[in-house]
Order: structure tokens, then sequence, then C-alpha cells
């Protein structure tokens, strides 16, 4: 049965770069590394803050939980919460870092989606244009 649709289908242009196999092994790498030294990270943070009265936690937050291999974790709840905030930090700050390095590899000039700007044309507010009729 023909396809109804194939006289409105488009050939996929192939794009003119390829990604580098090892770029993709070392963000999945990333995706693995950076929840556990976050989790480690904020281990140790709140441990030292509750240790030192420096942060006093809900109640909802100061409970502990017995894991069956690991054993009883304490304050699991805030670790978790402080494990997302440190991760969302670091996976912006590797953004930042990955944008300012591909800064001076990058072409800033036009490509072929953008207007040249000798091309366009601002248009005049309507109010102006009916001006312009009404006085000739």
């Amino acid at each position: 049965m023909p396809n109804k649709w194939a006289a409105y289908e488009q050939a996929r242009e192939e794009r003119p770069w390829r990604i580098h196999p090892v770029w993709r092994g070392i963000g999945f790498i990333l995706i693995l590394i950076i929840p556990v030294f976050s989790y480690a990270a904020s281990d140790l943070t709140v441990e030292a803050l509750v240790e030192r009265e420096i942060l006093t936690l809900p109640p909802e937050l100061r409970g502990s939980f017995e894991l069956p291999v690991v054993g009883e974790i304490d304050f699991l709840l805030a670790k978790v919460a402080m494990t997302i905030v440190v991760i969302f930090a670091l996976f912006a700050l590797l953004a930042i870092f990955y944008s300012i390095m591909y800064m001076p590899m990058s072409d800033l000039g036009y490509s072929r989606m953008d207007v040249k700007p000798d091309q366009y044309q601002k248009y005049k507010r309507r109010r102006e244009r009916d001006k312009n009729r009404r006085r000739r």
C-alpha cells in the first residue's frame, strides 16, 4: 500500500559534522561519575553541618533509613536533596565551561539560516504606513 504522505516527505540532510565516539564515551562517564561525586559531597556536607549545628533540618529530612546491604543511613532525604542541587550545579558549570571552550573554536559568521544585513528591510509600523497612504 503506497504512503499517502510520500509526496510531502523531504529528503533528510546529512550533517556536515559528526560527533567523535570519544566524546560520547566521556559524556557517558560523566553521567555516571557526577551523581556519585555529588552524593559523596552532599554526604560530607550534611554530616559536617549537622555535627557543628550550623544546619537545623526539618523533621521530614532527619529520618534515618536502614538498607540491607549498606546499613543505616542518617539524614538520607537531606543528602538526596543536597545531591540533586549539587548535580544541577556541576552540570551547569560543565555547560558554562564547554561554551567558553567552544566560543574561540566556532565560526561566528553568518550561517545559511541567517538573513544578511543588507537584505533585511525593516517593516514600517501600520500606523506610519496608513499615514503615508492618506497623504497621497
